[in-house]
């Protein structure tokens, strides 16, 4: 018993310094590379449905998203959260205008690919997976004010272009659509699907 571990003793810092020297050379030859992790904020405009969300169709939107990738096949997972909100007026007939106010919240994850490209430090990507939207009408007029609000699961697909503009600063540019949201309120079946652009600032790690 005491042989073997005299054996041990001397064989555990060859091994650990054997393996110190595999990993270093790999990292060092490009076999082994870091995920790259992109942290995004994002400001652009939501275009909802007009027939169930006029006045407040048009949307100011505001979202943080994080998405990590592979850089050998640019492959990755993305989430995120955005917020949407307008208000607006409108004139019906027979009644004083109406006051409303309309707004949206959504929580994000899918799928991400990163495009590798030759122009300059630009990375464009695709992205899709399952969000989870949450939806509030509020209408008022005089004394009298009436409220809806709905969630549902929905699909998200997007597309856009980051652009490297300092050691890890980013810029980017995000164009998105969500589909299958419903947003039944009052009584009417309707609908939170949007089409949106949006400006992105970040850093990458």
């Amino acid at each position: 018993m005491t042989g073997m571990q005299v054996v041990d003793s001397k064989r555990n810092p060859f091994i650990a310094r054997t393996l110190a020297a595999v990993v270093l050379a790999a990292a060092s030859s490009g076999c082994v590379e870091m995920p790259i992790r992109n942290y995004t904020v994002h400001l652009g405009q939501r275009a909802l449905d007009a027939d169930g969300w006029e006045p407040v169709s048009d949307q100011l939107t505001l979202g943080v998203e994080t998405d990590t990738y592979r850089p050998a096949d640019g492959w990755g997972m993305e989430m995120g959260a955005l917020y949407s909100r307008d208000e607006g007026t409108r004139a019906i007939d027979g009644l004083s205008s109406v006051e409303a106010k309309g707004a949206t919240w959504e929580l994000y994850l899918g799928a991400r690919k990163t495009l590798k490209t030759s122009v300059g430090k630009a990375h464009p990507y695709l992205g899709g997976g399952l969000t989870w939207i949450w939806s509030d009408f509020e209408a008022s007029s005089g004394d009298q004010t009436l409220s809806g609000s709905d969630d549902s699961p929905a699909l998200y697909l997007h597309c856009g272009v980051i652009w490297r503009v300092g050691a890890s600063l980013n810029v980017g540019l995000d164009l998105r659509v969500v589909t299958g949201a419903s947003a039944d309120m009052f009584g009417i079946d309707g609908d939170a699907d949007y089409a949106q652009v949006a400006l992105g600032v970040g850093f990458q790690f």
